[in-house]
């Protein structure tokens, strides 16, 4: 499967104006543009199906979003467990590829608080690093595929990126190793793999999606546990005053965090920005008071 639909990759990159093979490339959300953008060059085209300020838990394609799924040479997406809207119109796309069917992917250990919406996977997986360099070296090697006139550049570029991470990994590595003692309490079980990665606790989630709200038993619950954590980490997607108001009943601090990457801003280097937001949310957050 994964040589056919690579050949019809290799078909159906273009010429550009300077006459560089060009790549076509489409991606389901901003997480998976981060992890691409480095890796292409000024030919290349990219395109993200889903706004940077909107859940993919509700959201309905548009005719462009058709057009620009039916024209790409390749179309990332994380799978149908996240984005639903996109498993008809790429059920017999020949060069669509789901990310969470990828070999080697590093998955959170499942407890009774990593339960989600989606299923029995916590399918936020670029927020480990590790995962995101799994990611960027197959995504280099279907370019390089594609154009192998190109090689020796996306291969520059490759292994740049990886340098930048590693170093970045590391960073936040000892930036977040004090904070394996403190706990939180997180609105949306996104942190799965950022939690596993690092070494840090989440006692339990308030809603499974931006859309519900948690009811009496859940909240009677929630304030049990919020004994044992410091902090409520909040998402953009969630109403402001309630999420305010949950915090002060909870009795915890507040950081807005987005596991979607919508605030860290234009390229380059914005899927570093977002772990390094990230981590500086949580750690201002949990340090003590």
């Amino acid at each position: 499967m994964h040589r056919y639909w690579v050949w019809c990759l290799a078909l159906g990159v273009s010429l550009g104006v300077s006459g560089v093979q060009a790549a076509r490339l489409v991606v389901s959300i901003e997480p998976l543009a981060m992890l691409a953008e480095p890796l292409l060059g000024p030919e290349d085209q990219l395109q993200v199906v889903l706004p940077a300020n909107r859940s993919p838990h509700h959201y309905a394609l548009r005719a462009s979003d058709l057009r620009a799924l039916q024209s790409a040479d390749l179309v990332l997406w994380v799978g149908p467990i996240l984005e639903p809207f996109l498993e008809k119109p790429l059920r017999q796309h020949p060069a669509a590829q789901p990310v969470m069917q990828l070999p080697g992917l590093q998955w959170p250990h499942q407890d009774a608080h990593s339960d989600h919406a989606h299923g029995d996977r916590d399918p936020h997986l670029w927020l480990n690093p590790d995962n995101a360099v799994l990611i960027i070296r197959w995504l280099a090697a279907q370019l390089i595929l594609a154009a192998p006139d190109q090689a020796a550049a996306i291969a520059v570029r490759r292994d740049q990126t990886l340098a930048r991470l590693s170093a970045l990994t590391e960073r936040l590595a000892q930036q977040l190793s004090p904070l394996g003692e403190m706990a939180f309490i997180a609105h949306h079980p996104a942190y799965g793999h950022f939690n596993q990665r690092f070494g840090l606790r989440q006692l339990a989630w308030v809603a499974l999606t931006p859309e519900q709200k948690p009811g009496a038993r859940h909240l009677m619950a929630l304030q049990q546990q919020a004994a044992g954590a410091k902090c409520l980490v909040t998402e953009s997607f969630y109403d402001s005053h309630n999420s305010q108001q949950l915090a002060r009943q909870l009795g915890l601090r507040q950081v807005v965090l987005d596991p979607m990457g919508a605030g860290v801003g234009p390229a380059p280097q914005r899927y570093e920005r977002l772990l390094e937001q990230l981590a500086s949310g949580l750690q201002d957050c949990l340090a003590p008071a």
